[in-house]
C-alpha cells in the first residue's frame, strides 16, 4: 500500500493508492520512499538502510546496522558527499569527519580538512586514541601528495615487504628496488688466534677499560664498528689474528680497516677481510700475527659487508 502525499506548499492532498505513484510504501518488513514506483530509500526490519533500491551485495548479519548506496548499472556507482554550506578560506578547517565510537567515546576519526587559506585544497588526517589519552592526529595525507606520520612509526608487518622504489630509474643490472630491512644493535667481538693447527679464542688477561661494538644493517649491507681500549692478552708467541662474533654471516667477502691499533699485532697495522662471521686480519698479502704479549693494547675497527 502506498501512502500518497501530494499537494502544494499550502494544500495537502494525502491519500491511499496502488498505482505505483510517488509516496511512502509501507510493507510487511520495510518502509520505502518511492518515486514513480521505484524504491529510492528503504529501511528494512533489521534497521538497514538501502539507498537506490536493494544493492547487489549482502550486508553483515548479526547485530549490525548498515547503509548501502548502489548505482543503477555496471558503469555507475554510489557516492557520499560531505562538506560545508559555502567555501571557506580558513586553513585547517574540518569540512567532514567520520567518527568511530566505542559507546559514547570517539576512539578514532578520519577528517577531511582545508590545507591552507585557499578554498580549493584539502588534506586527510587520521586520528586515534590510546587508553587514558585523547584523540590525536597520527597520520596526514597532505594536499601536495606527501604522507606525514605525525606521531608513531611506520611498521612493516610482514617479512619481505618494505619501501618500493620502482618508480625511480634503474641500472641495467637491477634485481630489486625494495628496501626491506633496517636494524641497529650491538654485538660481542671475540679475539681469536691460530696455534699452528687450529683456531681458538684468545682470552683477555686484562679486560678492556672500554668496549663498544655496534652495527647498522640497511637492506643486505651491514656496517659495523668496535673498539677495545687498554686490554691485555697473551698469544703465547704464536697466532694469526681473527676477530669473530659479527652479527650476520657475510655472503661475500667484505672489507674492514683499523681506525687505531697500538701494542696489539706485530706491525700495529693492517687490513681486515670479512669472511662468514669473522674478520681475518692481514698485513699486505700475509696474515698479521698477535704480539707475544699484548699489554695495554688498543684496537678500533670498522667495516662493511654484504649478508
Amino acid at each position: 500500500m502506498v501512502i500518497k502525499l501530494q499537494g502544494t506548499n499550502s494544500t495537502a492532498a494525502p491519500g491511499l493508492t496502488n498505482d505505483g505513484a510517488d509516496g511512502v510504501v509501507v510493507g510487511t518488513d520495510s518502509v520505502d520512499i518511492s518515486i514513480a514506483g521505484t524504491s529510492k530509500v528503504k529501511v528494512n526490519s533489521s534497521g538497514n538502510v538501502d539507498i537506490n533500491g536493494s544493492p547487489p551485495w549482502s550486508v553483515s548479519g548479526g547485530d549490525y546496522r548498515n547503509i548501502s548506496i548502489s548505482g543503477e548499472v555496471a558503469n555507475s556507482g554510489g557516492f557520499l558527499w560531505l562538506g560545508n554550506g559555502t567555501a571557506t578560506t580558513n586553513g585547517g578547517h574540518d569540512l567532514a569527519r567520520v567518527n568511530v565510537c566505542n559507546g559514547a567515546t570517539i576512539v578514532s576519526q578520519i577528517a577531511g580538512t582545508t590545507d591552507t587559506s585557499a578554498n580549493d585544497d584539502g588534506r586527510l588526517s587520521f586520528h586515534t586514541k590510546a587508553t587514558g589519552g585523547s584523540l590525536t592526529e597520527k597520520l596526514r595525507v597532505e594536499s601536495g601528495g606527501n604522507v606525514k606520520i605525525v606521531d608513531g612509526d611506520l611498521v612493516i608487518g610482514t617479512s619481505g615487504h618494505g619501501i618500493d622504489f620502482s618508480a625511480t630509474s634503474d641500472a641495467t643490472g637491477k634485481t630489486s628496488e625494495l628496501l626491506d630491512d633496517y636494524e641497529e644493535g650491538t654485538w660481542t667481538p671475540v679475539l681469536k688466534s691460530y696455534n699452528g693447527s687450529s683456531w681458538g679464542n684468545l682470552p683477555f688477561s686484562s679486560n678492556p677499560d672500554s668496549t663498544a661494538a655496534t652495527y647498522t644493517r640497511i637492506g643486505r649491507y651491514v656496517h659495523f664498528s668496535f673498539r677495545f681500549i687498554n686490554f691485555s692478552a697473551n698469544a703465547s708467541g704464536s697466532g694469526f689474528v681473527k676477530i669473530g662474533g659479527l652479527p650476520f654471516t657475510a655472503t661475500h667477502y667484505g672489507a674492514s680497516s683499523f681506525g687505531f691499533v697500538n701494542c696489539m699485532t706485530d706491525t700495529d697495522s693492517g687490513n681486515g677481510l670479512v669472511n662468514g662471521t669473522e674478520i681475518e686480519v692481514y698485513r699486505g698479502d700475509n696474515w698479521n700475527t698477535w704480539k707475544n704479549s699484548t699489554i695495554n693494547a688498543h684496537l678500533y675497527m670498522t667495516g662493511t659487508y654484504e649478508t
